[in-house]
């Protein structure tokens, strides 16, 4: 039976999503259950017979009388930044390596089984709708494909990608969201729907929008999940949709975020807005993920391999592979 780690903040939402980060990596040897405070995690141990060998706790929840509370347990601190403790606000790949990290000495990690590197999630989103967009992200995933084992995923409501190039796959995210409601969904079943696409790996896009608007951010999270776990992939990159409400809750599970925008004045204000949007509701986390990057022009802006070769191909690799931005 795996022990408990309690994960304990006043914020419900993060403690669901991080708890349920945890549990779903194979990696994991504990069952993370969140807690919105001490006085929760108190009523929930009193009533079970359970052994909790440790708590990662919100630092606003810490004070002396807390830590008598949790006597005999290894304590995690999440930090907002401060020095000391687990930086709370950062992709959750790189939390949970902190988090297996401290518990490495309460043997958490299998060290056998474990690369303490997150898989890198990369998301392409833009204000902007343009198709020189699509074009952009193709070429981000080809760039990426050069060095790891890239699979570009289209969440787009309208991907347009047969404008490219003919794609008639037997099966798509719509039917790998499917089998993951069924609870039939694995790296085998899910490798079956990698496709190549000029020049990549893909996994085709949901059959209509009608499909993507029925589906959660948390489903296409753990498709995501058991694509780099499950299978041969280092690197999604996504596609993402114009959805800003889907769109921002993705944004979570992704450590770099592409914005492909003109260098018109109505495309940087647009892409303002999603800024200051995103300071909004998040603060800087998400905002610090963000790399505004120009569209591809020009008569052959269509013509991947021309940019590619091009000058705005080295463009784009001076970006990913930049000695100031995490190597891929």
């Amino acid at each position: 039976m795996k022990k408990i780690l309690a994960v304990i903040s006043p914020e419900k939402k993060f403690n669901l999503r991080f708890s349920d980060y945890l549990n779903k990596s194979a990696h994991f040897l504990y069952t993370a259950v969140p807690f919105v405070g001490i006085d929760d995690f108190l009523a929930f141990r009193n009533k079970r017979n359970c052994d909790i060998e440790a708590v990662v706790c919100d630092e606003v929840l810490l004070n002396d009388e807390t830590e008598r509370c949790l006597f005999g347990m290894k304590i995690l601190r999440l930090s907002d930044g401060a020095e000391g403790g687990i930086l709370k606000y950062q992709p959750a790949g790189e939390l949970m390596c902190d988090v297996l990290r401290e518990l490495s000495g309460a043997a958490s990690v299998n060290t056998t089984d474990v690369n303490l590197r997150p898989t890198s999630v990369i998301g392409i989103f833009s204000p902007v709708p343009s198709p020189a967009r699509t074009i952009a992200s193709l070429m981000i995933a080809r760039i990426v494909s050069a060095r790891k084992k890239a699979v570009y995923l289209n969440l787009e409501e309208f991907p347009g990608l047969k404008g490219l190039e003919e794609l008639n796959p037997a099966c798509s995210l719509s039917d790998a969201v499917y089998l993951l409601r069924q609870g039939s969904l694995d790296g085998v079943s899910l490798g079956k729907y990698i496709y190549p696409f000029m020049g990549l790996e893909m996994m085709a896009p949901f059959e209509t929008a009608e499909d993507l608007m029925s589906v959660s951010a948390e489903d296409i999270a753990a498709v995501v999940k058991i694509l780099t776990t499950g299978t041969r992939c280092e690197i999604p990159v996504l596609d993402l949709p114009m959805s800003l409400s889907l769109s921002t809750e993705l944004f979570e599970i992704c450590d770099r975020i592409f914005v492909p925008a003109g260098k018109d004045d109505i495309s940087r204000e647009k892409v303002r807005e999603l800024s200051s949007y995103l300071e909004s509701v998040s603060g800087n986390r998400i905002n610090d993920k963000l790399s505004i990057i120009r569209l591809p022009e020009g008569d052959d802006v269509f013509d991947i391999e021309s940019q590619l070769n091009g000058q705005y191909g080295e463009y784009l690799k001076e970006i990913l592979y930049s000695e100031n931005r995490r190597n891929l």
